[in-house]
């Protein structure tokens, strides 16, 4: 029986060195099947910002400042309000843009601390409109947003018209002589 021992012995030394291989700490440690791909998907993008204006059509007011959020542009509006009118037609009709004499204007800060954040709509037509005086033609250039909000004194009050979510889609200033 010297056939049968040599195939045994030969099959027992295949055995034990694919066990001494595999328990070697020689080569790299086995790692994930690599038979089917991996997939990532793409991180999901930060929610779009919230109006605080959604529900109006326009609002009145300077821009204190303008930030970013989730990857666009937010204006904070301090919210002021006209004389003689109501704050729901404002919101609705907006007011005409016309010059006003600073002495007597019609404008009045409807609070010191509250304020409310605008995200802003693609493509924004932003409008800065300047009184040299009051028998002159109104001065009107377009600009940024921050360039508005820049514009402190007698041209700082600023309309704004909304979309149906409350983003600005444009802003010009109503300019004081």
């Amino acid at each position: 029986m010297p056939g049968r021992t040599r195939r045994g012995a030969a099959v027992l030394a295949t055995v034990l060195v694919a066990v001494g291989v595999a328990g070697c700490g020689g080569g790299s440690a086995p790692g994930p099947a690599t038979d089917s791909p991996t997939t990532s998907l793409p991180p999901e993008p930060p929610a779009p910002p919230k109006s605080d204006d959604a529900g109006r059509a326009y609002d009145l007011g300077t821009i204190r400042k303008v930030e970013t959020e989730a990857g666009r542009p937010v204006v904070v509006l301090d919210r002021w309000t006209v004389r003689k009118l109501p704050d729901a037609k404002l919101a609705a009709k907006g007011v005409p843009i016309r010059r006003y004499r600073v002495k007597k204007s019609p404008y009045t800060n409807q609070n010191r601390k509250v304020t409310f954040r605008i995200p802003v709509a693609d493509h924004p037509v932003i409008v800065l409109r300047h009184c040299l005086s009051w028998n002159e033609p109104l001065q009107a250039k377009s600009t940024t947003l921050k360039g508005l909000a820049a514009a402190g004194g007698k041209d700082k009050i600023v309309l704004v018209t909304l979309d149906e979510r409350g983003w600005l889609t444009s802003a010009q200033n109503l300019p004081g002589c």
